[in-house]
């Protein structure tokens, strides 16, 4: 979204530089995703060796990739090429309704944002469906489907294996069928049973996402119109899915750490299209976070305790699960500020094996207000200087600290022997990190992170511009705030565009993003 859209195969460019974004690369890859869910793995392995078969090591076209799907298949995929002809994400707005022995689901799809009007997309859909005790319901006989969706709007009707008053649940989009948006009305307790008994992974992670996004929005703009943080109870169905998900954490550690992270700050961001309230999100957040540590306090040291990984170091899937739940767990436990788990933090530090136990610790021990933060990410840094993968970590978790010295621990950090910025992913932990993810100081009212990242840019454009370009897209979304947020991120897109040494590079970014600006 916003004035950088593109399509996956774009028509045309203005510097070639900016041409490989995430659209290309990460929405590219998803496009062939869902060509296999809609060949199945055997056709799309055929379609695959035959694409290398008629075409390896010639230069061709994605025009010659569909062709051999569609020559496997036998499918007519002209439709299909809209997903690399079009810029944004098709939304699907979703309804059903309920009839003795019928389930009718109605799906209506749309282009939102288009530049042009698109036509209706192809794209492979798998429902199913759950009562209110969490039980698969047999649909036309099956646990799942997976419906063609073609049409602006399409209806289908099921039947099904339950009684007219026994509530049911659509599981939607399962297994990420499609890189679609999809808008279907959830109560929370649907949210919360779909996250504890859905028998899709991704699904059961979204439910709980869904819930906590619903939770926060809801605080973000209550507490921007109150202009004062809320005061509200956790909802017990958020507690309900959060504890369950501890309690079943045994069986795939992985999974239930990227359940119970908190949707971040920037995704709640882009939620809002105007007056992004930007320190309400941050304080709605932490705030949520402070409530869900509280109330499953007990639980979350047990399962803390009892995930520690045993036998040493090993690069095993159990065991990069683990130490990942553990930093959820710590991150939890070190926000209530007990000097107990601040010293449980320093304690995964000190025994730590290994650089990611290490890091953790330094994780969870960021969002606390002990002085033991500062005090190892200096031995920290002592033991892994010399190490540049390991620094860019250190850097970026600087540069997210939210204290009112933010702007001058970034000038100080610009001083340290290992940062250079010709170094690119030096700049990318640092400045880009900022930019990025501290959204409460690259957002200052006083437009003083706006001013300190502009000026960084300007200097990078006289050696660098394709990494000047990238970290310039950090203004994109100006128009999204208040005015006063407005006018100052406009003021350092102009700045950077109106030098006379501008680079192509960055006068594209630049000038798209303030496209119809006065």
């Amino acid at each position: 979204a916003g004035p950088q859209a593109h399509p996956v195969q774009p028509k045309h460019y203005q510097e070639i530089n900016n041409f490989y974004t995430a659209t290309v690369y990460n929405k590219g890859a998803e496009v062939v995703r869902m060509l296999r869910n809609l060949l199945g793995a055997t056709a799309f392995r055929e379609a695959t060796d035959l694409y290398f078969d008629r075409f390896d090591g010639q230069a061709v076209r994605i025009e010659d990739f569909i062709a051999c799907m569609a020559d496997v298949s036998g499918l007519d995929l002209s439709q299909f090429r809209h997903w690399y002809d079009y810029a944004g994400t098709p939304k699907l707005v979703i309804t059903d309704e309920r009839q003795a022995g019928h389930y009718r689901l109605n799906i209506a799809q749309s282009l939102p944002g288009a530049a042009v009007d698109a036509p209706p997309f192809m794209l492979p859909f798998s429902v199913a469906l759950f009562n209110a005790s969490g039980k698969p319901v047999l649909i036309n006989g099956q646990a799942e489907h997976t419906l063609m969706v073609t049409q602006a709007q399409q209806t289908w009707d099921f039947t099904v294996d339950a009684p007219l008053d026994e509530a049911v649940f659509p599981s939607l989009n399962r297994g990420f069928t499609a890189p679609v948006d999809v808008e279907f009305i959830y109560s929370d307790e649907a949210l919360s049973i779909l996250s504890r008994s859905d028998t899709d992974a991704f699904n059961r992670w979204d439910a709980l996402q869904r819930l906590m996004q619903r939770t926060l929005l809801n605080r973000i703009r209550a507490a921007a119109q109150a202009d004062q943080l809320g005061q509200d109870a956790l909802p017990q169905n958020l507690s309900a899915a959060f504890g369950e998900l501890l309690h079943s954490s045994a069986h795939d550690p992985l999974f239930v750490a990227e359940c119970i992270a908190l949707p971040s700050e920037s995704y709640l961001a882009d939620q809002f299209r105007e007056n992004t309230p930007v320190e309400w999100i941050h304080h709605e957040r932490n705030r949520l976070r402070l409530q869900l540590a509280t109330e499953w306090e007990s639980t979350l040291i047990l399962v803390y305790t009892n995930q520690e990984p045993q036998g040493g170091y090993r690069f095993e899937a159990q065991a990069v699960g683990q130490r990942q739940l553990r930093r959820q767990l710590l991150t939890y436990l070190c926000s209530l500020n007990n000097p107990a788990w601040i010293q449980l933090a320093v304690e995964q530090f000190e025994r730590a094996d290994n650089m990611t136990e290490s890091f953790n610790a330094l994780t969870a021990l960021s969002v606390s207000n002990d002085g033991a933060f500062d005090r190892l990410m200096t031995a920290f840094e002592a033991r892994w200087r010399t190490d540049g993968l390991v620094m860019d970590k250190w850097f970026a978790l600087q540069a997210q600290r939210t204290d009112d010295q933010a702007l001058q621990r970034l000038e100080a950090l610009m001083q340290h022997e290992a940062f250079s910025l010709k170094t690119p992913n030096r700049v990318r932990a640092l400045i880009g990190t900022f930019a990025r993810v501290n959204a409460l100081r690259f957002h200052a009212l006083d437009g003083s992170g706006y001013a300190w990242v502009a000026d960084k840019i300007i200097e990078l454009d006289g050696f660098n511009p394709q990494i000047a370009a990238r970290m310039a897209s950090a203004f994109n979304l100006w128009q999204r705030f208040d005015l006063k947020r407005a006018d100052l991120m406009k003021s350092a897109l102009k700045k950077m565009r109106d030098r006379p040494q501008c680079s192509p590079d960055l006068a594209e970014i630049t000038g798209k993003a303030l496209a119809g600006s006065v």
